[in-house]
């Protein structure tokens, strides 16, 4: 874990501890509105621009590819593929295109427009080598859709690509196989986009090996009409359970449990700081008072209840029972009402009174050593 190896952070268990708080690191997969685009795939003038959009390519397949320019896309990786792809099965000319669209981004930024000029001149020496006047293998566009446009392109296509080298999530890989209720499609996914640890039934690939994604496209191609439709039901049900209003609440909820859990420490933990001040104080203070509260309402549930404090207990304040200025008040539930336990608590010295659930015992003296004790209270005591 980069934070434990460069910071020295004690770290595990999926949180580390830092400033005396602990930070808990999770992963939230997010999910896309699977009704949104399940409702407007079904729309009959989306189905139209799909239908408009295959006329064009009849009897070929056709490979698509959404992304922004960014070099984690991987989008020279899928071109040099696609190039090994026609060089090592050349009976597939003519038959398949490669339908790239890729989001303007970034584009005044020197490293984006090398980028944006390495992609052109790899589209123009893949279409130069294999293209000819009646097929064009890599179509390419730099531009954006209208959401009713791109969804019609994910229902027109075969196949969706995707190459990322270095990739969160990747919510095209999802948003294809929403759309693909009454189509069928398959879907090529990069082994470094977080979809592949979800979509497990997308043929998964390493980017960086040409030949192996160039062997997945011939796959995807020639694959039979029932493993298709198998493949993306299966991913269909992981997104339709996994979908955004999913992510929101499971987000939102484990963050409130870990408020909750930081709120529990600080109420059970002070600061050296505080606690050195509390401790400067108490030194230097001429009348001390204490107060304790006995909790016991826990013990009405069991059958056995300890017959009087513990004597563990009166060591653990012995000290501050023995400072010369000091004065004690108890303050405890209704349970400490019971004689078994006022022995212990009354022949404390130096307490002054007994604040109970449901009145005050407090002492009088009846000789120079002898103490009564008085209880007011609103009821009796049951024992």
């Amino acid at each position: 874990m980069p934070v434990k190896k460069v910071l020295h952070v004690p770290c595990g268990h999926n949180q580390l501890k830092y400033s005396d708080r602990h930070i808990f690191v999770e992963s939230f997969p997010m999910g896309i509105d699977y009704d949104k685009f399940v409702r407007t795939s079904s729309r009959p003038e989306v189905n139209a621009i799909a239908t408009q959009f295959r006329s064009h390519f009849p009897n070929q397949k056709i490979i698509i590819s959404v992304d922004r320019l960014d070099y984690s896309k991987g989008i020279l990786e899928r071109l040099r593929a696609f190039l090994t792809f026609l060089e090592k099965y050349p009976e597939w000319h003519s038959k398949v295109v490669l339908y790239m669209l890729i989001v303007p981004s970034r584009d005044k930024v020197s490293q984006y427009k090398k980028l944006k000029d390495e992609i052109n001149r790899k589209v123009s020496e893949i279409n130069s080598i294999y293209g000819n006047l009646s097929w064009t293998p890599v179509l390419y566009f730099y531009k954006s859709l209208p959401f009713e446009e791109l969804i019609g392109l994910y229902i027109a296509s075969d196949i969706c690509m995707i190459t990322s080298t270095r990739d969160g999530m990747n919510l095209v890989s999802k948003e294809y196989i929403a759309c693909k209720t009454n189509s069928d499609g398959v879907l090529i996914l990069s082994e470094f986009a977080g979809a592949s640890k979800e979509l497990v039934d997308a043929l998964i690939v390493n980017p960086y090996n040409r030949v192996e994604t160039a062997d997945s496209i011939y796959h995807a191609i020639r694959m039979p009409p029932e493993e298709i439709r198998e493949r993306t039901e299966a991913n269909r049900q992981i997104i339709q359970k996994f979908n955004v209003h999913h992510w929101v609440r499971l987000f939102l909820d484990r963050m409130a449990e870990t408020k909750a859990i930081q709120r529990d420490e600080w109420a059970r933990r002070i600061s050296d700081k505080v606690f050195n001040s509390i401790a400067e104080r108490y030194r230097q203070s001429h009348n001390r008072l204490f107060f304790f509260w006995i909790m016991t309402a826990h013990w009405s549930n069991f059958k056995i209840m300890p017959r009087k404090p513990a004597q563990r207990f009166f060591c653990t304040i012995s000290w501050i029972v023995l400072s010369p200025i000091r004065s004690i008040r108890w303050s405890s539930s209704a349970g400490v009402r019971r004689r078994a336990y006022l022995p212990g608590l009354m022949g404390a010295p130096t307490i002054w009174s007994l604040n109970m659930g449901y009145g005050l015992i407090f002492p009088t003296l009846t000789g120079p050593t002898k103490r009564a004790w008085h209880y007011t209270g609103c009821q009796k005591s049951k024992s």
